[in-house]
């Protein structure tokens, strides 16, 4: 007996094709899911243009998760976290 399992490693961003892949539409589904794979943001040179600026973004912040994940969220307001307490 073969048994198969399939795992899809990409986001909701992974489905973007052609003039769909942009900057601005990658940006906006993977804080809207929080996260991306490597296998996404390398799956072309266009892609990893788009995932490298995205890493490089000053409003977002980029976390490491298990292999292949990283968590991404926009990065608070200076000063938001610190007034707590």
């Amino acid at each position: 007996m073969t048994v198969m399992h399939a795992c899809e490693m990409d986001s909701s961003a992974g489905d973007l094709r052609g003039k769909a892949l942009t900057y601005e539409r990658v940006k906006a589904r993977v804080l809207a899911e929080g996260r991306f794979s490597v296998f996404e943001a390398t799956r072309n040179t266009r892609a990893a243009g788009i995932y490298t600026r995205l890493n490089t973004d000053p409003e977002i912040e980029v976390t490491r998760a298990g292999y292949p994940w990283l968590l991404v969220r926009t990065k608070p307001a200076p000063g938001a976290e610190a007034g707590r307490g």
